[in-house]
């Protein structure tokens, strides 16, 4: 038996989104010179701190997974349109077959392609509607993305640092 690899999930549009910007950013100032910046939160603050970052979690997944349904429809539209254009100088008296898992059914050309000109057609209002949705959930990842930034700028504390005596 050969172990399986985990599988790596790449995000689909813009790898750099601010969410994940501003959490680098936070993990930079808390991780790097003990001179640097430090957020300084009490039990009330570190709960909100939890659901910010909860929340910046939630919409870069919604985002994801709008994207990726996109991408889908767009793609089985492209497929059927593509298919339609190979099929219209193809007489309607010609013999198609339809795959259905391992098997061909017969099926009649003009119902053939009926159904993939309602496809296509279904595709592209999915992929509009889609696309619309796309924009709503981005401005909402944008909307946590800057409270998360104020949040963090709001409980930033500069640490103090060591200031040389001058005898």
């Amino acid at each position: 038996h050969t172990a399986r690899r985990p599988r790596h999930r790449t995000n689909p549009v813009g790898a750099d989104e601010p969410a994940q910007r501003a959490l680098r950013l936070l993990e930079t100032r808390l991780d790097g010179d003990p001179a640097a910046n430090q957020l300084e939160l009490d039990d009330t603050d570190k709960k909100q701190f939890a659901e910010l970052q909860q929340a910046m979690g939630q919409a870069q997944q919604e985002q994801s997974l709008v994207v990726q349904k996109l991408r889908v429809r767009e793609t089985e539209k492209r497929r059927s349109d593509l298919t339609l254009s190979e099929l219209k100088d193809v007489d309607n008296s010609t013999k198609a077959y339809v795959q259905v898992g391992k098997m061909f059914l017969q099926e009649d050309l003009a119902g053939l392609k009926k159904k993939l000109s309602d496809k296509s057609e279904a595709c592209g209002k999915e992929a509009a509607t889609l696309k619309q949705q796309k924009e709503h959930v981005d401005e909402a990842a944008k909307k946590v993305t800057a409270d998360f930034q104020e949040f963090i700028k709001a409980h930033l504390v500069q640490a103090p640092t060591e200031q040389p005596s001058g005898s």
